[in-house]
């Protein structure tokens, strides 16, 4: 992972090309766009995400660069069979984002919206049991403030982060603190064009959260990243695993384990 070249001094309406603070490639609820399968609970399950960055404004002095950008994403879960599809839950995300970068030094500082909402085929199926200690509710929804911390270390392609979040207001009410740590690595460049790059990778990420008793989530991916070297957007195919309480908010009180394959598309 270079370091970013620090750019003449001077603002940039609208930015164009990589963000200063790269994605997190194994976060649950990193903001893109994505489509993975999986096996969950006997049945086949497909998470869809529909989501980006956008930049707004991006500003330049000496070795540091910022950026503001805004940010969204919509994250839902189905039962996929046949011709017929059970949709069973869907979280919505709007984030307002600043990015900082350093050389190899980055950081995001965000403050942003979460609300989560159960499938028509969910309660169809479960009308009877909403009020299932495992389910918060009918309504889910948190208002948050999150900072995340980023070194990259070039001379062995790791990246290495920890963060924390702090909800700022949350129905139903919950406790306030989510620490995130973790870490990701990409091999030397196996192909390259004049165009294109593709590395292989594998990262990391564990969150634990102060209303789940502090207990551990964490989820892996490994996989093969094709990277466009004139916009700096990827596509990655990947293979990923999580273990923990669910990321989706209307089930954040269960546990969930599964293994999924994915593709990953950053605009």
């Amino acid at each position: 992972m270079a370091a970013l070249a620090p750019a003449a001094l001077g603002s940039d309406v609208l930015p164009s090309g990589e963000s200063l603070f790269r994605p997190l490639l194994a976060d649950p609820r990193q903001i893109q766009t994505e489509v993975s399968y999986y096996r969950f609970q006997g049945h086949n399950a497909a998470d869809a995400a529909l989501g980006g960055v956008f930049g707004l404004l991006r500003h330049d002095w000496g070795s540091w660069e910022s950026q503001w950008d805004v940010a969204g994403m919509a994250y839902s879960r189905l039962y996929i069979s046949g011709s017929i599809n059970r949709f069973e839950t869907e979280d919505f995300f709007a984030e307002l984002p600043w990015e900082l970068r350093n050389g190899n030094f980055s950081a995001r500082l965000a403050l942003y919206h979460e609300s989560a909402h159960l499938g028509d085929d969910f309660i169809r199926a479960n009308g009877g049991a909403l009020n299932s200690p495992t389910l918060p509710g009918h309504r889910f929804s948190q208002e948050a403030f999150q900072a995340v911390f980023s070194e990259d270390i070039p001379s062995v392609r790791l990246r290495l982060y920890a963060g924390d979040l702090q909800i700022l207001h949350t129905i139903p009410v919950l406790h306030r603190q989510i620490i995130q740590w973790g870490a990701q690595e990409k091999s030397p460049v196996l192909w390259e064009d004049s165009r294109s790059s593709l590395n292989a990778y594998i990262a990391w990420d564990f969150q634990s959260r102060e209303y789940n008793q502090w207990n551990i989530n964490s989820s892996g991916v490994m996989g093969l990243m094709l990277k466009s070297l004139k916009t700096g957007r990827d596509v990655r195919f990947q293979l990923g695993w999580f273990d923990g309480h669910s990321p989706y908010g209307q089930f954040i009180l269960g546990r969930e384990q599964y293994t999924d394959i994915g593709f990953v598309f950053d605009f």
